[in-house]
């Protein structure tokens, strides 16, 4: 057998995070399985996402504050985050993506600080109950990028990918379509 490499293109067809998962069989019937979390597919035309307020946590009453979009013709993008625990300030300071779903969930992910120092990177998720609902939900993921491990989450366990659960105690999330 010759070693080579074989291709075959996907178009999704809405943004997302998306599993891809591969499976490859030999001519004796032997096979292997990988899979990659996550192809991140995003439009930076798809809208922006903030809010501001509270949620309770194990840790106690986290406290948040953030605006994120993409500017006219970038490809990253921008905006403010902070997220406040009980002795624990973090800040971002720079934005990967911001992916907005049909669903109306909306993931972004960056990097930042903890407590003002740096080397930490995030998963924020949100889903936006609607104009004068009370059921908006926040997840908020925080990890060392040394050594991977996990500084919060109040979704423990859950795949990046999950929808929020945790509803807020105060204040609102508004995505903007």
């Amino acid at each position: 057998m010759t070693p080579g490499s074989i291709s075959q293109p996907h178009r999704y067809g809405a943004p997302g995070l998306y599993t891809v998962k591969v499976t490859v069989t030999d001519d004796d019937g032997g096979a292997s399985t990988s899979t990659y979390q996550y192809v991140v597919v995003y439009d930076p035309n798809a809208g922006s996402v903030n809010g501001s307020g509270w949620m309770p946590t194990s840790a106690g009453k986290a406290e948040f504050g953030f605006d994120v979009r993409y500017r006219r013709g970038a490809t990253t993008p921008s905006g403010t985050l902070t997220f406040v625990l009980p002795g624990t300030l973090f800040k971002a300071t720079a934005f990967d993506w911001l992916v907005v779903t049909p669903t109306g969930a909306t993931y972004v992910r960056g990097h930042g600080t903890v407590d003002g120092k740096g080397g930490y990177s995030f998963l924020l998720a949100v889903a936006d109950g609607g104009p004068g609902e009370s059921n908006d939900r926040l997840r908020m993921k925080i990890w060392s990028d040394a050594t991977s491990a996990v500084v919060f989450d109040n979704q423990p366990g859950g795949p990046d990918d999950a929808v929020p659960v945790s509803l807020l105690g105060g204040g609102s999330l508004t995505l903007l379509k």
